[in-house]
């Protein structure tokens, strides 16, 4: 039977159990506010240590895509006293349960990847290390944010060192899977390099990468940090390059075949009524006396400096970005901060083929 009260809650019904403990629902009777709280099944000092440990690094990140942490304490039984946790009550189901039924389309995906991964890199830049990164720790709320909770197997890197975020990229990049595919990986020891995953078609290309890369076992190929792969997910977030959706009101093919015979039909008659015209109208010399005839611009000298004749500064390091073909100036924001790319100068860039983003050549 579960308990009545714990501490100055009063519990409600039961969320879920699992091996170490079981979750309630219940109501803060000082603070008139619901709350879930966490019992643990044991009663010893090694389960007090546990849930103390993680509640103080739970409670010292401040964020809000992770599950805030309310009160710790305990509670009579009869196999002696139960630590436990008093915590955020989300209402909404777990990414598991959200799963259930299917992929998530890539918007909603980004979204919950977005916000779980600005979680993690918040962590992280605090020095606390998740460890425990997998679907059944993640809530979501009615307002579709994503919460990180359970920070049991957390760990605190030592003063002064930052905290190895490797196992939590590695994890992240497994979640990214599953909402993409609604699948586990097919292999916890894949090789994320592109094309090993085979992700499903619908996934949009920038997407697959940053999964790929995250679960990359290649240290020198993946990722370092949770915030190069939250820069690379906001600017997939802010730039998706999958394709447009179709709507029920596009043309069927058949009007764009109508469409097409009636342009061809308007081009073939403006033509005729062109030549004829040109037929019937003599010419005409040039009216005014002092006309010239056009001639080209002389060619530069050899002895020419540095400045290309409409290329700015030849040597001036530019970000080619290989998936658009384009190559961004040193001011841009977006110098150094695509999915994809590597510093050239901007002659090597041009002779490349790449193109000035926004049409602006780097002076």
């Amino acid at each position: 039977m579960p308990p009545q009260t714990v501490g100055h809650y009063t519990i409600e019904h039961e969320l879920g159990h699992g091996q170490s403990g079981t979750v309630y629902l219940a109501r803060d009777m000082r603070l008139d506010r619901r709350v879930a709280i966490k019992v643990l099944n044991r009663a010893d000092k090694d389960a007090w240590a546990e849930m103390l440990q993680e509640a103080r690094l739970a409670s010292c990140l401040d964020h809000r895509y992770i599950c805030t942490i309310y009160d710790v304490g305990e509670v009579e039984a009869e196999g002696g006293n139960l630590p436990y946790i008093a915590m955020e009550y989300v209402d909404g189901p777990s990414l598991v349960e959200k799963l259930e039924d299917g992929p998530l389309e890539p918007t909603l995906l980004l979204r919950f990847a977005v916000q779980l991964c600005e979680a993690l890199a918040y962590a992280h830049e605090h020095g606390v290390n998740h460890r425990d990164v997998k679907a059944s720790n993640v809530l979501i709320s009615p307002d579709a944010e994503a919460k990180f909770v359970d920070f049991g197997s957390a760990a605190r890197s030592p003063r002064g060192q930052l905290v190895s975020a490797q196992g939590d990229l590695w994890a992240f990049g497994t979640l990214l899977y599953q909402m993409a595919t609604g699948e586990d990986p097919p292999s916890r020891t894949v090789a994320g390099s592109r094309g090993k995953l085979k992700l499903p078609r619908s996934v949009p290309s920038g997407l697959a990468a940053i999964i790929e890369r995250c679960m990359d076992t290649d240290l020198a190929r993946g990722y370092h940090s949770a915030s190069e792969v939250l820069r690379d997910l906001q600017i997939e977030s802010d730039h998706p390059d999958s394709p447009p959706a179709k709507s029920k009101y596009s043309p069927k093919p058949q009007h764009l075949l109508f469409l097409a015979l009636v342009l061809v039909v308007t081009a073939a008659f403006f033509i005729f009524g062109v030549g004829i015209a040109r037929h019937l109208r003599p010419s005409e010399a040039p009216s005014s006396p002092n006309a010239q005839p056009y001639s080209p611009p002389r060619a530069a000298t050899p002895g020419a400096k540095t400045q290309m004749r409409e290329g700015g500064r030849p040597d001036v390091k530019v970000w080619v970005n290989s998936r658009t073909m384009k190559y961004h100036c040193p001011d841009s924001p977006w110098y150094g901060r695509t999915l994809t790319g590597q510093y050239l100068t901007q002659k090597e860039a041009q002779k490349a083929g790449y193109a000035p983003a926004y049409g602006a050549v780097c002076q």
